[in-house]
């Protein structure tokens, strides 16, 4: 049952999609663009490009990983929405500065400073599944992981926009407007329900405690995070390297736009694929349609570096982005199901932990194998999501035990 004092679900639903559209906009920009500003901006020669793409993917998570744990235990203990409004500010402040950059040193500042605004999305799912009755939850998440790619989508083309308007430098001082505005849509719009008071609840030590206990104790969960490292890793290890292939397969100005249309395309397919995908993880259950997407995303992997066009670039991620837009929900929402209620918000928040370590962990192994060439960047990523298949399995299995069925919470009628 929801509190009387909780507030109208679909409301922030509305307003949490609508500020994490505008953030993946932006945010699609720095990973699309990025090979593009080194080249033009900052001068740096071509052979150089692959390895700085991953080491630049890989900055941001050298922050956000250490402090990983700790935003869900803040978020529980003084404010969900303060701290998903912290993120939205730290990336208006980087992008400011991104735009302001001249040289290497100062990027590379830039992305450590982004490294700060990770760990909102989970925070805010866990705040819909605190709202949300239990039947609603993975349409609820479906549409909220629907952003994603919407953002992925109408970024690329946004930007090459911005970019023939404005140049490269105006896209990411109109990209530290729209996240500042994002964050005052929330901190002015958004009500969280009310939380036990301060001086009744655990310290932080002891929440975190508390958290990673469960994620030790529970297969399901220690499973679920497992399979978050090897999808996040998969993707992190595509994703930079995308613009650097339709740079190798399109030359000339309008290579801006090129890679915009194509990334633009990807997203736009994977925005409609993502409605569909609530409906089958409720057929199918999240272990099998993990499967499936795992066995898809490899196989598009492995198949990226021999692309003679980008034409086949663009198929090969369209065949990418319904497996790739189903495991955000597939993992949200059984993390969501199988997470004990009193501890449910804490621990989807610290799902970023193991997305965190494989978004440093995979770019910087990609930066080290791009001197073989990409097609050893993408048999990585392909490695990836074949061993994510294989913990299906294991999450399946963990899924099924008694006590995992046993936690499992009972729906709204």
């Amino acid at each position: 049952m929801l509190r009387d004092d909780s507030p109208d679900w679909r409301v922030l639903l509305a307003l949490l999609c609508t500020a994490s559209g505008i953030e993946i906009t932006a945010w699609s920009h720095q990973q699309a663009f990025a090979p593009l500003f080194l080249a033009q901006e900052l001068g740096m020669r071509a052979t150089e490009i692959p390895f700085w793409t991953g080491v630049l993917a890989a900055l941001p998570l050298a922050v956000a990983v250490p402090l990983a744990p700790f935003w869900g235990v803040f978020a529980d203990r003084y404010s969900r929405k303060l701290i998903i409004v912290r993120s939205l500010a730290f990336e208006s402040v980087a992008y400011l500065l991104a735009a302001l950059s001249h040289s290497l040193l100062a990027f590379i500042a830039v992305r450590l400073l982004l490294g700060l605004a990770f760990g909102n999305n989970a925070i805010a799912v866990a705040l819909l599944s605190l709202v949300v009755p239990e039947r609603r939850l993975a349409t609820a998440v479906g549409l909220f992981t629907t952003m994603f790619p919407i953002g992925l989508s109408a970024g690329p083309l946004v930007g090459s926009g911005l970019i023939a308007l404005l140049g490269l430098r105006g896209m990411y001082a109109a990209d530290a407007a729209l996240t500042a505005s994002a964050a005052a849509l929330l901190l002015l719009g958004l009500r969280e329900p009310a939380r036990a008071p301060r001086n009744t609840a655990p310290g932080v030590r002891a929440q975190l405690g508390a958290v990673f206990g469960i994620v030790g104790r529970m297969p399901p969960i220690r499973w679920n995070f497992v399979l978050w490292f090897l999808i996040s890793g998969g993707a992190a290890a595509l994703d930079p390297y995308l613009p650097v292939l339709i740079g190798q397969l399109s030359q000339g100005p309008a290579l801006a736009t090129t890679i915009g249309l194509v990334l633009a395309l990807y997203g736009l397919a994977s925005g409609l694929c993502a409605p569909l995908t609530p409906r089958l993880v409720d057929r199918f259950g999240e272990p099998r349609t993990l499967a499936l997407a795992c066995l898809l995303l490899a196989a598009v992997a492995f198949a990226l570096p021999g692309a003679g066009s980008v034409a086949l670039v663009a198929a090969l991620l369209l065949l990418r982005a319904g497996p790739q837009a189903a495991t955000n929900t597939a993992l949200f929402t059984h993390l969501a199901r199988y997470s004990p209620r009193e501890h449910r918000g804490a621990v989807l928040a610290l799902s970023p932990l193991p997305r965190n370590a494989a978004l440093l962990v995979a770019p910087l192994a990609g930066s080290t194998l791009a001197s073989l060439g990409l097609g050893a960047v993408f048999g990585l990523a392909g490695t990836l999501f074949t061993a994510g298949l294989g913990a299906t399995v294991l999450l399946e299995r963990a899924t099924r035990a008694p006590q995992a069925l046993a936690a499992t919470p009972v729906r709204d009628a």
